[in-house]
């Protein structure tokens, strides 16, 4: 994420549709639940990316057929089990008709106001975070796709003749994820355009390795495999945060991450709560756990 879309949003605020029993969890705990990419709602719209850049995978291997990173990228897009990429969904819509039904109970839940500079910063060490808004038109993939292709394997082109063979394999891996990773993240931020009116935000947490920290690696100084342990025990931390909840989809693999109190601007009750008593309760809860959110009812006309 730019530096220029983080300012777009350090004024914003943005909500987070849920029922009665994710609002108490998502204020009791202070943390936000992020699913795996695989397992998310509008799940087609991520597998017509991924089915996209599997045919620029094709492509090259046409082209090249012996690759071993652009097989393993095809090999990686193929196994959703290896995406480490979670999502968290808002929309800009403060109190959006549309979300209410979808997303919140059928408007018997509530909107969770949420600063967005909170949410765009990482507190996750290495492991990178992206707040962008989802884009409702046919992406421009291919050029990126190849832009980033082409500059792993530069460097791996670049690696000196007598580097270790598990620090040599480990980087073509680690290229090969990192080529299956950007194909996840631009797929997870599109959608069809006829949910438009969602106006939707994605808030997303995955493992990825700094272009700095791979280059660390191919340095012969700096002890490649020891480095790459190091960098494949950071991965296995992350892979252990997953947790596991019922879905929609059965058993939904997820992580939690936990924000600020102050990151929560408001709770906005849904058009179809009861009245003084939902707000009162929200009152009191607020009381008791120390936050300062503001409480609001919604106006949006509910048949």
């Amino acid at each position: 994420m730019t530096a220029e879309t983080i300012r777009d949003h350090q004024e914003t605020v943005i909500y987070h549709y849920c029922d009665a029993n994710a609002l108490l969890s998502i204020l009791t705990n202070q943390k936000l639940w992020y699913t795996h990419a695989a397992y998310l709602n509008d799940t087609m719209e991520i597998r017509k990316g991924v089915e996209f850049c599997e045919e620029l995978l094709s492509s090259r291997l046409k082209a090249v057929a012996s690759d071993p990173v652009i097989s393993s990228a095809k090999a990686y897009l193929a196994n959703a089990e290896k995406w480490q990429y979670y999502v968290c969904c808002f929309s800009k819509g403060r109190d959006k008709l549309s979300q209410w039904r979808a997303y919140a109970n059928d408007g018997d839940g509530f909107a969770v106001g949420f600063k967005t500079h909170y949410l765009s910063k990482s507190n996750d060490g290495p492991f990178e975070c992206r707040l962008d808004s989802v884009s409702y038109e046919e992406s421009p993939l291919e050029d990126g796709f190849n832009s980033i292709v082409s500059d792993l394997q530069s460097q791996l082109a670049a690696l000196p003749n007598d580097t270790e063979k598990d620090a040599m394999n480990w980087c073509r891996s680690n290229a090969a994820e990192r080529i299956g990773g950007w194909c996840i993240d631009q797929s997870a931020f599109h959608k069809d355009a006829g949910f438009s009116e969602e106006e939707e935000l994605r808030s997303a947490r995955m493992y990825r390795l700094e272009d700095t920290e791979l280059e660390q690696v191919l340095i012969a100084d700096n002890k490649p495999g020891d480095i790459v342990r190091i960098f494949q025990n950071l991965q296995q931390e992350f892979i252990e945060r997953r947790l596991i909840r019922s879905g929609r989809f059965g058993l939904t693999p997820y992580i939690e991450v936990p924000f600020q109190p102050e990151a929560i601007s408001e709770v906005i009750c849904g058009p179809r709560t009861a009245n003084e008593l939902t707000e009162s309760s929200l009152e009191i809860l607020k009381k008791k756990l120390g936050l300062t959110f503001s409480v609001s009812r919604s106006t949006a006309t509910y048949r």
